[in-house]
């Protein structure tokens, strides 16, 4: 049996007695394991009337049974995906440098349920070795401190 890749979040209407924060992390557990928070806002909004903020969401995804792994994604402890910052650092090291919107584009084809905003505000944090000029991403050199 073949499972479709993303899957599909529910459609029928959730128990409105579930507290939020549980809820949040039911739809991420049914939704494979990773998401976005503004992905998961937009799906509790769809099941609730009332309005929630992205920062509310994070706060909601707040469990030792939640990681973060950058770039406004998050997933279950037992989903086996890198850290965003990993899967791009390594990326870059094969392609040497790339346009920022390519970039974008291959982390949201490769980490489902992505919101592309949030990837191109983590981007320009510069995280880790990742330096972004002239429209495009590279590894800067490794710098080793010497003593």
């Amino acid at each position: 049996m073949t499972m479709k890749w993303p899957p599909s979040l529910p459609t029928e209407p959730l128990d409105a007695s579930v507290p939020r924060a549980r809820l949040a992390r039911q739809l991420l557990a049914e939704c494979g394991g990773i998401a976005s928070a503004r992905y998961l806002r937009d799906a509790i909004a769809t099941h609730r009337s009332a309005a929630l903020t992205i920062r509310q969401t994070r706060d909601m995804l707040r469990s030792p049974q939640v990681c973060k792994l950058g770039a406004g994604y998050f997933a279950t402890q037992d989903t086996l995906f890198d850290p965003v910052l990993c899967w791009t650092e390594e990326r870059l090291r094969q392609v040497d440098s790339e346009p920022i919107e390519q970039v974008v584009s291959a982390i949201m084809a490769h980490y489902p349920r992505g919101d592309a905003a949030a990837i191109r505000c983590w981007l320009q944090q510069e995280p880790g070795r990742i330096q972004l000029g002239n429209g495009r991403a590279r590894l800067t050199p490794q710098r080793w401190r010497t003593p």
